[in-house]
């Protein structure tokens, strides 16, 4: 499921065309198809195919010119865990703290929702909060306005 989950987040990452774009809110991936309609910053569009169950929303456009795209699984773990908490060293991402050395953990629970971004490369964690359930509503709320 994880190298599904991944392939789709490349997927979307590889067809980004850098132009100008329109921020819009985040918006769930009910069927699966992203259209140049829906993200000017697609080159064609594209088809993304999670795994049953795995939630997807994603938000494309803003200053950031960037697509993003947030998951979980909704039978994904919940129990209470020690996690690194999730950094960037990257001084344009302020929501996310920057990482230390050695990196910080803390004790969660609830839903692990990641989050990946065009422009950055990466996928992680987003910021995690106790008792957050994998629902369409939390995944949206993990994918900040892209005006940044």
């Amino acid at each position: 499921m994880k190298n599904k989950l991944l392939f789709s987040l490349g997927l979307v990452a590889a067809n980004v065309m850098f132009s100008t774009g329109a921020s819009a809110a985040a918006k769930d991936l009910a069927n699966g198809a992203v259209t140049i309609l829906d993200c000017t910053l697609l080159a064609e569009d594209v088809r993304i195919s999670p795994s049953n169950n795995v939630l997807v929303a994603y938000n494309c456009g803003g200053t950031a010119k960037a697509i993003q795209v947030a998951t979980c699984h909704t039978d994904g773990r919940t129990a209470e865990r020690t996690v690194q908490t999730p950094c960037d060293d990257d001084d344009t991402t302020t929501a996310i703290p920057a990482c230390t050395d050695p990196l910080a953990t803390q004790v969660t629970s609830g839903a692990s929702i990641f989050t990946a971004r065009s422009n950055g490369g990466k996928v992680q964690p987003a910021a995690f909060a106790n008792g957050t359930v994998c629902d369409a509503a939390s995944v949206k709320s993990k994918i900040p306005d892209l005006n940044i």
